[in-house]
């Protein structure tokens, strides 16, 4: 499966990211789409 995410914008979203925060990437086989969800903590 391939996801099609720009590494450079995926790495300028991580940059915002602090040491303790979480990401999670959420897809859907049958969707065209994917969820980005970043919890600061």
């Amino acid at each position: 499966m391939s996801l099609g995410i720009s590494l450079v914008s995926m790495s300028k979203v991580l940059k915002t990211m602090g040491k303790d925060d979480s990401l999670t990437i959420r897809v859907n086989d049958d969707s065209d789409s994917i969820v980005i969800a970043m919890e600061s903590r």
